[in-house]
């Protein structure tokens, strides 16, 4: 018990700073009980800060089959997993798997924190699908409609839409 705790610590205590050691942890862990949540959690989040998409969607999907009513853990894995589905390119699914986590934390009382992240990923899947942000790219292009207050442009724009590169802030 004391190194599944160690090692999910190690995970989140300044990323991804201490993860090698975490990783170390959790696949000792893992090897005599490959049904730790804790410890498949853990990886998934250490794949996950790593970009390795495809793994910590495997073990995101491998924890929410593991506790499909759970929703503490199952339910997270469930949105991380989709979270991950989102980064591979799949929005559609993404969306669609997001809106089933969210409708669920909607209705439990004390999930603010998990109800914001979850729109402000529903968020970032309905701007990659119009096609105005995009993920791949470290200073995206965000293209907006020109707007006008009583026939006055309120931008200094040439046509009907303007462009602006975004920092990436995540």
């Amino acid at each position: 018990m004391f190194n599944v705790m160690l090692g999910t610590s190690l995970v989140h205590f300044y990323p991804p700073k201490h993860h090698a050691r975490a990783l170390g942890i959790l696949d000792d862990i893992l090897s005599d009980d490959d049904a730790n949540v804790p410890s498949l959690m853990g990886r998934a989040y250490i794949l996950q800060a790593s970009k390795d998409w495809v793994a910590a969607s495997e073990l995101f999907l491998r924890v929410n089959e593991l506790l499909p009513d759970d929703v503490e853990e199952g339910l997270r894995a469930r949105e991380e997993h989709a979270w991950c589905i989102l980064q591979q390119g799949n929005i559609v699914v993404a969306e669609n798997e997001l809106k089933a986590v969210s409708e669920v934390l909607d209705n439990l009382e004390g999930r603010e924190v998990d109800q914001a992240r979850c729109w402000w990923r529903m968020g970032k899947c309905a701007w990659q699908a119009e096609g105005l942000y995009s993920l791949s790219s470290p200073f995206p292009t965000l293209t907006l409609p020109c707007r006008t207050r009583a026939g006055v442009p309120m931008f200094h724009c040439s046509s009907e839409t303007f462009s602006f590169v975004c920092p990436r802030f995540f």
